[in-house]
């Protein structure tokens, strides 16, 4: 036989040693990616659910923060109302006290 079929025989089986060797490498690595992939998932879900409570719970706080003020403004609008109501009498009494 000639020197390089020999060679090429030789070459052939590290050749296909090499190809197997790195699809395990390839499969391990898509197998630690695949883990490493849902370990992710479960802290982004886990770490999503706690934003989402407390969202839920501020925005709930919030509302009753709003809430509350809203029930100031509105006694305080009934407030000035009544002094509206106390000074324009005033104003009309002091005018015709002065009429007289």
């Amino acid at each position: 036989m000639s020197e390089q079929i020999i060679s090429l025989l030789i070459q052939i089986p590290v050749v296909g040693v090499f190809a197997w060797l790195m699809l395990e490498i390839m499969k391990r690595q898509d197998a630690r990616e695949e883990r490493r992939d849902a370990s992710h998932a479960a802290e982004r879900k886990e770490r999503d659910e706690a934003w989402r409570s407390f969202l839920s719970d501020q925005r709930e706080q919030n509302n009753a923060a709003v809430a509350r003020i809203a029930e100031e403004v509105k006694i305080f609008s009934q407030e000035v109302a009544r002094m509206n109501t106390v000074l324009t009498s005033h104003d009309a009494a002091s005018r015709e006290s002065r009429r007289t």
